[in-house]
């Protein structure tokens, strides 16, 4: 994480450790599953939906310019810069928890199986995962 610079990612700012390992982070508001729920219809509208999805894969093209795999992107590590009832800008979303990312380099596929069950693609399953395994 220290590695990287992007509006779509959560910034971290220090590592401090002792008999644990605490990071200090941007502060943000919470996550997008939180802010799906609280809508009345359990969706977000469609313009807002669309500045999501804009930010969510700006941010995964610039990881993957950097070899990086997420691996665990789901709506729980997706962080909000906005409150609960502020509108979502080009700026508002910031994918986090980089815990199961790696680098990875071009034509390379990782044979472990990591992630939430519920939101891995199939490559992970069969043990050939890559970066367009972050796209599912």
């Amino acid at each position: 994480m220290k590695m990287l610079d992007h509006p779509g990612i959560v910034m971290l700012f220090e590592v401090l450790e002792d008999e644990d390992v605490h990071l200090s982070l941007e502060l943000c508001e919470g996550c997008l599953t939180d802010r799906v729920k609280a809508k009345p219809h359990k969706h977000l509208p469609h313009d807002e939906l669309q500045t999501a999805m804009h930010q969510v894969f700006s941010a995964i093209y610039y990881l993957h310019n950097k070899n990086i795999i997420h691996r665990d992107l789901k709506s729980d590590n997706i962080l909000l810069k906005v409150g609960p009832n502020e509108r979502l800008t080009r700026t508002s979303l910031k994918v986090s928890d980089f815990g199961l990312s790696r680098i990875v380099k071009d034509g390379e596929y990782l044979s472990s199986v990591a992630g939430t069950p519920s939101h891995m693609a199939p490559e992970v399953h069969d043990r050939r995962c890559n970066h367009k395994s972050d796209i599912w």
